[in-house]
């Protein structure tokens, strides 16, 4: 009976994706790819990360060669067979996963060219990745950023996967750009997209930058106070569903923010910045099989283990404590693609929420 439940559920969930979320749902040939981080510090090294899913072979093309990058070639592929139910019983599905040592020579904004992957007798290419190198990333005491997300679900079944980034109150006057960058959005392996969760009645928005080259709306959630400071804070929810069991890696992600100098449209120079940046780490989550002895229990709207994760000045990727319960446990700190497009400042947003 727990088994049918879960079968009608899933399949609820699955038929109320748009049509090229069910097609990936089930296990479609499928492309994607990300850089392990969108803000890299000079000195560092990044990773560049192609991930195929439902090809029985594949063959990746030469790494691409970008000035100012040392861009290692890919190694062989890490593969992965997934076993899942769906329309029409049980699917086997394939996964081929590359990495790519980066190392960057200078600072500036980098794009990664499409790369082609030649999977089951076709060709497929990726999209165009944009990360950025700085001298420094500085400012780690004046930025928030909490994830709360959990630590595992089942396949089939929907969870929700809230940020909360923000800044010291105490910039307020001096803040006219923020952009949040989140390399994983959109190019996790085995991850479908759901509508986000309901706004709640009256809620405050604002617009930033994503990724440098798109927007997102953000609400307002007011100030929070922690460890002797105020921090004006906003949320973006989301809410997922996990195609297949395996490990879903987030990349690592960063909340900038601060002052970018205006140009005029015939200034072609890079805009002067003096901005802070607040990262968090890389994360995974565990989609296990319905049926294992790993599995939580029957589906509802959003999973019973539930953690949140904050930014720390740890190295790696991020750990998290899950409860048993809906409890949350928090464990909170503030220490711690395409083609590249003019950046925007941000109108400055109010010091409270409305």
């Amino acid at each position: 009976m727990n088994a049918l439940r879960h079968s009608i559920a899933t399949l609820i969930a699955l038929a109320a994706l748009p049509g090229a979320a069910f097609a990936q749902s089930q296990a479609q040939l499928r492309v994607s790819a990300h850089m392990s981080s969108g803000v890299v510090k000079l000195g560092s090294a990044l990773s560049l990360i192609v991930d195929v899913e439902g090809a029985n072979e594949a063959t990746i093309a030469p790494a691409p060669h970008v000035d100012g990058l040392n861009i290692a070639p890919f190694g062989d592929p890490s593969t992965n067979t997934f076993f899942s139910i769906g329309r029409g019983g049980q699917t086997v599905t394939h996964s081929f996963t590359w990495h790519a040592e980066v190392a960057p020579q200078k600072t500036g904004a980098f794009t990664i060219p499409s790369i082609t992957v030649h999977a089951d007798g076709r060709d497929l290419a990726t999209r165009e990745l944009e990360f950025r190198v700085v001298e420094d990333i500085k400012g780690e005491e004046f930025g928030l950023f909490e994830v709360d997300v959990p630590t595992q679900v089942v396949e089939g079944q929907p969870f929700a996967l809230e940020l909360r980034f923000g800044w010291d109150s105490a910039l307020d006057q001096k803040l006219n750009y923020a952009n949040l960058s989140l390399p994983w959005l959109g190019e996790i392996a085995g991850l479908v997209e759901l509508d986000a969760p309901a706004s709640a009645p009256g809620a405050s928005y604002v617009e930033l930058n994503l990724n440098s080259r798109e927007r997102i709306r953000a609400e307002r959630i007011g100030p929070v106070t922690q460890n002797g400071r105020t921090f004006q804070v906003l949320r973006v929810r989301k809410r997922y569903i996990a195609s297949r069991p395996g490990k879903l890696e987030f990349a690592t992600s960063h909340f900038e923010f601060g002052q970018i100098a205006e140009r005029n449209i015939f200034d072609t120079r890079p805009p002067v910045r003096d901005t802070y940046f607040k990262r968090f780490p890389a994360f995974d989550v565990e989609a296990a099989r319905w049926g294992t002895s790993a599995h939580t229990p029957a589906p509802t709207a959003a999973t019973s283990t539930r953690a949140i994760r904050s930014s720390s000045r740890s190295s790696g990727r991020a750990t998290a404590t899950s409860s048993s319960s809906t409890r949350p446990i928090r464990r909170t700190s503030t220490r711690s693609r395409a083609s590249a497009c003019t950046e925007r400042p941000t109108a400055r947003p109010s010091t409270g929420a409305r």
